[in-house]
């Protein structure tokens, strides 16, 4: 039984949600895995996917309409 997350054993799966308009990244399990987790042994079968982040993006007008719809009348941004 293994204490940690063996890396090899994931793959990242990162579709398009077109419903929340945002890429979600999950990582899938490649194999069945036991890990302890705050003193508990959790199974990971095969398949499994973990939901990780989502990633949304905004264009400088989308921002700026949510600023102004915060009640704010200025902004400022900066883009890399």
């Amino acid at each position: 039984m293994s204490k940690r997350f063996l890396r090899p054993t994931f793959t990242h799966f990162v579709p398009f949600n077109d419903e929340l308009g945002c890429i979600q990244v999950f990582r899938e399990r490649l194999m069945m895995q036991h890990v302890d987790v705050l003193g508990k042994t959790i199974e990971l079968s095969k398949s499994e996917m973990i939901h990780t982040v989502d990633s949304f993006k905004y264009a400088v007008p989308e921002v700026e309409k949510m600023v102004r719809s915060a009640g704010y009348d200025e902004f400022q941004y900066r883009a890399d």
